[in-house]
């Protein structure tokens, strides 16, 4: 072996000794390399040899290692890539999923709503608005009666004139009922109410303005009428309800009587019940006016639309207060006047083009091409507003938007004038300043409503009287629309209704072409499609009809709906004209509406009882249905037309036939309470067991459930089947006991009912009557020899639920009638145990004397006296002990009577039981006395009564707990005060070793905590895991608990089992202010836990900046490590804190402490850099002389870290520093690492480095 090779192999074998044995056997390695070999030494040279062929087998077998090693780990990489590649995929696909998952159940709550998506999104932003302005809302008594009167009723109409405040109201009332779950839905069109009905949901349908804003509506008028029996199918079936607003003028049109339903509940605004008061307006003033609303007191009660002037002068307060309030439309005309003067055209034509569209003008007018008609209209307002005809629309748009909140509101669509009130005054204002050019140019809905065209004593303020010189342009107005197609309009016209406007529009009609007077007869609404015939049959002017019909008119023709002539000739009632359209031909059998209407359906739905007999002298179809099955009888019966009924049951009618629903005439005669027409139906022998609704409710269970005796009674008499059951076998005679009706029970059991049958959940007539509390139908069932102990699930018995709800009539009588008094639930409760609870004391005193068992229990062991004294039942607790009740009997845990009064506080029940000798110091089965309830619960007065009868105070619960302990823990210091008074064993601990003052440090309890320790409560305790009443407090962070235990000189030092110091828990919470105290007392600052952690230790780890400072100004060891080396300025540094790393430093701490790995400051800055405080740290440590090349066990140095983790700042500071780009042990240098990473912007750094190094060395 030659010199090189020895060497190495010595090398290596030194290294592996050193390695295995430490320095010393590497020293003796050193001594026996240079010692002569002698005969003993040969053994050595054997060993030596083998252990250089081990070696070389070793590193043979590491080779094999490394390789397999590495194949593993590019094996791990590609795995690991794999991974993270698939938690990427499966990230995404949950999104994916959860997205999809929120759209299955918007589509599914879509396809389950009724309501259209794009509609109920319309809803959902029309709600959100109404909310904003409900914040502006004052609640009135008004708003408190709607809303009891809609909870109650299926439909409300809430009426009053503009400006009162029906709008405001009909909103806040529905959110009212948003609240209650209603589905609130805003509608316009009635058909929406059938359309979005959804028989699931409780539904709020909202219309405002019902038929019209300024006059009645007559389009959406008969739109009612043709579905107003489904919607009044939708109301009755109880899951939906309508509140409505409707102007007072409109409500009051004679043809609004037809609306029912709408007249059902009506709450007028105006009226004496429900107007406002003068402190509401004094609310709604101040609301609006703030500190103005006292300037304004006198004028309350000038005008009824006071809520809204207000409003309007909240959102323009530059109008002199006082004025506008004594004459508002006068300061608004003044205003405008001003406006036109002053020059301002475009912001005057602004508004007049607002009431030009009826207060509809659309936006997208002013933002994108528009047709000529609408063009034509633009420069014909804009030319008489004195404004240049190519004035640009944007212009306008401009002015329009200026006048936000003062004069005009912009929604999504729409321009609008701020509310209907101030529009009527603006239409009226431009109607006298431009009535020609309104005639010509305004929509055809504002030439319907807003002018008259004669002047009447008792015509709206705001109304447009047609000067003489314009009657003509009107009627040419008229002539025009008519000719466009819009007929409807022109015979909705509020001015057909005078027969002088009739006559002069008829002879206008008259005196034209004949030619022309033919293509207008035979003109098609364009809207509904209706003919002209029609609508002359509305207007019900058979000079009107007669000029149609002379132009050879269909007579049979009908609208889109399937209206005919004959049909509206029904609906109207005119006698005249349905004799013409007769004369002519008319079908009165095929002609029907799309909802199966007939012309005799239609006239028995009115109640025209001369329209019915002309159709039926004319052979009329009497058993034509609608589609939903409803025959002329059966809507002539739900109306109450006797006269019509008596004509129909005269013909060949089948008096049976029922609707789709199951229901009969004979059942919605009785529904609506026709007493003479369910006499008629009767004597024509109409079948009354055979037919019932969905709910399986016959006739009898009808009247029953509408409480009407005397049909009730006419049913009976005509073998109606008492017994008939609903669908949950709910009988006849159980609802009936439910109403509470005394004669209509007489009559059920005078006609043999079985008055002992029960419904599916077992509830008995008897039983039912019993919860109602109705004593005389008891009385009449227990006569008629009833069940008298027959119970509902659950084994509750008639007496059970009379005791319950404290009917002493009915319990009496029960009794006398010998039931059982101690049948009881299936947990245990009897009657007398329920009385006892809600303390129905006469009750009690009734069951005892007929010998109820006073201690029978309930399956917990609960017993009736138990229970009185739990609910503070004073006289039942007497009662119940007078009667020899166990005053000691304990339920399944061992709570007594004794001990749950204690518990309750109820003192008077507590002196009286310990008056009847209850045992003081009966405890729970778990320890538990009646005194360490009262002093957990705070009950002082019963604590004192206690002590004062020699209670053992000392009684503990099986966990250790005493009185004092609870009451500690619980802060009642009064109790503390006297359990100490009565030398209670302050250092008593549960069984965990808490005591007392450590409980009461726990909780914070300061002036308990004083208490105890003036009863030389030992303050340095420790419980079972060494914490004592300091270290609690110090842990919590209590200040003052803290300074009184310091001032009681507690012992900074007592430490937990695992070493932790007050000062160390204290400084780990960053609790510095109790940090500061400690350190004033002098608490070690070295004191450390296992593994040899520091109160400096722990407040780095926890990043408390200002903890660190005090320590490290207070003596702590700067430099003190862990178990494994590691120092606080390690530690900080491997956080990356660089306020405290900056801080241990001005302290001096050592930069080169290294850890038993060899890890330093900087290597662990290195290691864990990824942010610019990180950088700064590695700059100061390396400014505090920290050594660069200090490596780690494996070689692995600074350098290396930082070039791992691509950190090119880093590097290039520790190169500055002159760090070594020498290899590891593994054989990898800084380059190999950057190379391998793909860093080329750091390996041109580290390339520039060794460049200028080689050239320093040449």
């Amino acid at each position: 072996m030659n010199n090189a090779v020895f060497n190495d192999a010595w090398d290596d074998t030194c290294n592996a000794i050193y390695r295995l044995g430490g320095a010393l056997l590497h020293r003796e390695c050193d001594f026996l390399k240079s010692k002569i070999l002698d005969h003993t030494n040969q053994q050595i040279i054997v060993e030596m040899k083998q252990s250089i062929n081990e070696i070389q087998e070793i590193r043979n077998k590491a080779d094999k290692l490394q390789l397999a090693h590495d194949s593993l780990q590019t094996q791990t990489d590609s795995l690991h890539d794999e991974h993270e590649s698939l938690k990427e995929i499966h990230g995404n696909l949950r999104k994916d999923y959860q997205t999809v998952s929120q759209d299955v159940i918007f589509l599914n709550k879509a396809f389950e709503d009724a309501v259209p998506w794009n509609r109920r999104v319309q809803m959902k932003n029309k709600i959100k608005a109404w909310k904003k302005s409900d914040e502006m809302h004052i609640e009135t008594q008004a708003d408190r009666h709607i809303f009891e009167l809609i909870t109650k009723k299926s439909c409300v109409t809430v009426i009053a004139s503009s400006g009162v405040g029906k709008t405001s109201a009909i909103r806040h009332i529905a959110l009212l009922m948003a609240e209650k779950d209603y589905d609130i839905l805003p509608v316009s069109d009635p058909y929406e109410i059938i359309n979005f009905y959804n028989k699931n949901r409780k539904s709020l349908f909202v219309i405002d303005d019902v038929f019209g804003t300024f006059s009645l509506d007559i389009e959406q008028l008969e739109r009612w009428s043709l579905i107003l029996t489904d919607i009044k199918r939708l109301l009755d079936e109880g899951n939906c309800k309508i509140i409505a607003a409707c102007r007072l003028q409109i409500f009051n049109d004679a043809k609004f009587e037809e609306m029912n339903i709408l007249k059902l509940c009506v709450c007028n605004l105006m009226s004496d019940e429900t107007r406002l008061t003068s402190k509401e307006k004094q609310d709604i003033a101040e609301l609006y006016l703030k500190a103005d609303a006292s300037k304004i007191c006198e004028f309350y009660d000038l005008f009824d639309f006071f809520p809204l002037l207000c409003r309007l002068h909240h959102d323009n307060a530059s109008t002199n207060i006082v004025d506008f309030f004594k004459n508002p439309f006068q300061v608004y005309e003044s205003e405008l006047d001003r406006m036109f003067l002053n020059g301002n055209y475009t912001k005057y034509c602004a508004l007049a083009l607002c009431v030009m569209f009826n207060n509809r003008l659309p936006q997208l007018y002013f933002n994108s091409d528009v047709d000529k008609k609408i063009k034509h209209i633009f420069k014909n307002t804009f030319e008489e507003c004195k404004l240049s005809r190519g004035t640009p629309r944007l212009f306008v748009k401009d002015e329009l938007d200026s006048l936000i909140d003062t004069f005009v509101k912009k929604d999504e669509t729409f321009y609008r004038i701020l509310h209907n009130k101030l529009f009527d005054f603006l239409a009226c204002y431009f109607g006298k300043k431009m009535i020609k050019c309104l005639i010509t140019n305004a929509n055809k809905y504002f030439i319907v409503e807003r002018f008259s065209f004669e002047d009447q004593e008792d015509l709206d303020e705001f109304i447009i009287v047609i000067p003489p010189d314009f009657s003509m342009k009107y009627l040419e107005r008229l002539f025009d629309d008519w000719t466009n197609g819009e007929v409807s309009c022109v015979f909705h016209n509020k001015n057909i209704k005078s027969p002088g406007f009739r006559h002069t529009f008829l002879s206008y009609l008259c005196d034209l072409d004949p030619i022309l007077q033919n293509k207008l007869a035979h003109t098609y609404n364009t809207s509904y499609f209706d003919t002209v015939l029609i609508n002359c049959c509305w207007t019900e002017d058979i000079n009107f009809v007669k000029w149609c019909l002379s132009q050879n008119t269909d007579v049979n023709e009908c609208s889109e709906g399937g209206i005919s002539p004959l049909i509206v000739a029904c609906y109207v009632g005119s006698t005249e004209i349905l004799r013409l359209l007769l004369d002519l031909n008319a079908d009165i059998n095929n002609c029907t509406t799309k909802f199966g209407t007939s012309g005799l359906f239609t006239a028995c739905m009115h109640g025209h009882t001369e329209i019915v007999k002309m159709l039926l002298d004319n052979n009329v179809d009497v058993n034509k249905c609608d589609k939903t099955g409803t025959t002329p009888l059966y809507i002539a019966c739900q109306d109450g037309y006797t006269e019509i009924v008596h004509i129909l049951m005269e013909q060949n009618i089948d008096i049976n036939k029922c609707r789709e629903n199951g229901t009969s005439a004979l059942f919605i005669a009785c529904e609506s309470e026709h007493v003479e027409i369910v006499k008629m139906l009767l004597d024509k022998n109409a079948d009354i067991n055979n037919y019932c609704n969905i709910d399986n409710q016959t006739v009898l269970g009808k009247a029953i459930d509408k409480g009407h005796v005397e049909i009730v009674e006419l049913l009976t008499n005509k073998n109606a089947d008492v017994n008939a059951c609903y669908n949950d076998n709910t009988s006849l005679f159980l609802a009936a006991c439910q109403h509470g009706c005394e004669k209509i029970i007489k009559i059920l059991i005078d006609h043999q009912v079985d008055i002992n049958k029960c419904n599916d959940a077992h509830i008995s007539p008897l039983y039912l009557s019993c919860q109602n509390g109705f004593e005389n139908i008891v009385k009449i069932l227990i006569d008629h020899q009833v069940d008298i102990n027959k119970c509902i699930d659950g084994n509750i018995s008639p007496l059970y639920v009379s005791c319950e709800n404290g009917y002493e009539g009915i319990v009496n009588k029960l009794l006398t009638s010998k039931s059982d008094v101690n049948i009881c639930t299936q947990i245990g409760e009897s009657p007398l145990l329920v009385a006892s609870r809600m303390g129905h004391s006469r009750i009690v005193d009734m069951l005892l004397k007929n010998k109820a068992n006073v201690n029978k229990c309930m399956n917990t062991g609960t017993s009736p006296l138990f229970l009185a004294c739990q609910e503070g039942k004073f006289e039942v607790v007497k009662l119940l002990l007078d009667n020899e009740a166990n005053i000691n009997k304990q339920n399944n845990i061992g709570s007594s009577p004794f001990l749950v009064a204690c518990a309750q506080g109820h003192t008077d029940i507590v002196y009286f039981l310990l008056k009847n000798n209850a045992d003081i110091d009966q405890c729970m089965h778990d320890g538990t006395s009646p005194l360490f309830m009262a002093s957990q619960e705070g009950h002082f007065d019963i604590v004192k009564l206690l002590l004062e009868k020699r209670v053992n105070l000392h009684k503990c619960r099986d966990d250790g707990q005493s009185p004092l302990f609870i009451a500690c823990q619980h802060g009642n210091a009064e109790i503390v005060n006297i359990l100490l008074d009565k030398t209670a064993d302050v250092n008593k601990c549960q069984s965990n070793g808490d005591s007392p003052l450590y409980t009461a440090c726990k909780f914070c309890h300061e002036d308990i905590v004083v208490s105890l320790l003036q009863h030389n409560a030992y303050i340095n305790l420790p419980n079972k895991i060494g914490g004592s009443p300091l270290f609690i407090a110090c842990q919590k962070g209590y200040i003052g608990v803290v300074t009184i235990l310091l001032l009681y000189n507690a012992d900074t030092e007592v430490c937990t089992n695992v070493g932790a110091s007050p000062l160390l828990i204290a400084s780990s919470k960053g609790h510095t202010n109790i940090v500061k105290m400690l350190l004033e007392v002098k608490a070690d600052t070295n004191k450390c836990a296992g593994e040899g952690i520091s109160p400096l230790f722990i407040a780095c780890k926890e990043g408390h900046e200002d903890t660190v400072k005090l320590l490290a100004e207070s003596n702590s060891d700067i430099n003190m490590a862990s178990q494994y080396d590691m120092t606080p300025l390690y530690l900080s540094c491997q956080n990356g804190d660089l306020k405290i790393v900056k801080l241990l430093l001005n302290k001096h701490a050592n930069v080169n402490i290294a850890m038993v790995n060899g890890s330093t400051p900087l290597f662990a800055s290195s290691r864990e850099a990824c942010g610019n405080d990180d950088i700064e740290s590695v700059q100061i440590l390396l400014t505090k002389k920290a050594d660069v090349n200090l490596c780690i066990c494996d070689g692995t140095t600074a350098l290396h870290a930082a070039c791992y983790n691509g950190n090119i700042e880093i590097v290039e500071e520790l190169l500055k520093k002159g760090a070594d780009l020498k290899k590891n042990n593994d054989g990898i240098s800084p380059l190999d690492i950057v190379r391998g990473k793909g860093y080329n912007d750091i390996l041109h750094l580290v390339n520039r480095y060794i460049t200028i190094l080689y050239e320093r060395m040449m």
